[in-house]
C-alpha cells in the first residue's frame, strides 16, 4: 500500500486491487483512482478512471471497500463536512476533512479501531491543536499523517512530536507491518 499527499487535504491511497483518491480539489496534482471521497462540498479535479465519488453520509461498498461517512459541521456557515471511515487491504482509516468541533463519543464508537487517521493540523486549520489532540487521544490510530495548510511544525510540537523527516510518501505491505503498541506520525510532503 502506498499513501501519497496531492495537496493540502488531499492524498491518494494506492491499495493492492484499488486506489482511491481523497479531496482531489481543484489545482491538486493528477490522481488516478477508482473511488473518489470528498469530504467537503469544494470542487473537485477529474480523477482518471473514476467510477464513482463519495461526498454524503451513509454507508457505502463499492470493490470490497466498505465506506462510512458522518456528517459534522465546518463553520459556523453550516457547509457540511463528511468524516470518512473506510477499509482497503485490512487497513482502516479515517479522514476528518476540516472539522470546527470536535466529533461526537458516539461517531468515535461507530469508526471504531483505525489503522490510520489523516487530521487537518495546518495553520489554517478551524479546529485549534489543543482539542485535535484531545479527538486523536479518543480515536487512538497507529499512524497519524497530519495535512492542512501551511507549516505542521508548531502543531506537531504541541503533539509532542519534536522532530520529523518530510517523505514523498508512505508505504508498507500490509496492516501486520504498523506499529502495534505504538502511535507514529507521518509528515508527507506534497508530491
Amino acid at each position: 500500500m502506498k499513501i501519497t499527499r496531492h495537496g493540502a487535504n488531499s492524498f491518494l491511497i494506492q491499495g493492492e486491487d484499488v486506489s482511491i483518491a481523497l479531496n482531489p480539489y481543484k489545482g491538486t496534482s493528477a490522481m488516478k483512482a477508482e473511488i473518489v471521497i470528498k469530504t467537503s462540498e469544494l470542487d473537485t479535479e477529474k480523477v482518471e478512471g473514476e467510477l464513482r465519488t463519495f461526498s454524503w453520509p451513509g454507508e457505502y461498498e463499492m470493490k470490497d471497500v466498505p465506506i462510512m461517512g458522518f456528517s459534522t459541521k465546518t463553520d459556523e456557515s453550516d457547509s457540511q463536512n463528511v468524516v470518512f471511515y473506510f477499509k482497503i487491504d485490512g487497513v482502516r482509516f479515517c479522514h476528518l476533512g476540516e472539522l470546527s468541533s470536535k466529533i461526537s463519543n458516539e461517531v468515535v464508537n461507530q469508526i471504531g479501531d483505525i489503522d490510520i487517521l489523516l487530521v487537518d493540523l495546518g495553520k489554517e486549520s478551524m479546529f485549534n491543536v489543543k482539542k485535535t489532540l484531545e479527538m486523536v487521544e479518543d480515536i487512538d490510530p497507529r499512524i497519524v499523517i497530519p495535512m492542512g495548510k501551511g507549516s505542521l511544525n508548531e502543531a506537531l510540537k504541541e503533539f509532542g512530536v519534536e522532530s520529523f523527516e518530510m517523505e514523498d510518501s508512505f508505504s508498507f505491505k500490509s496492516a501486520s507491518a504498523l506499529p502495534k503498541d505504538k502511535r507514529e506520525y507521518k509528515v508527507l510532503a506534497v508530491a
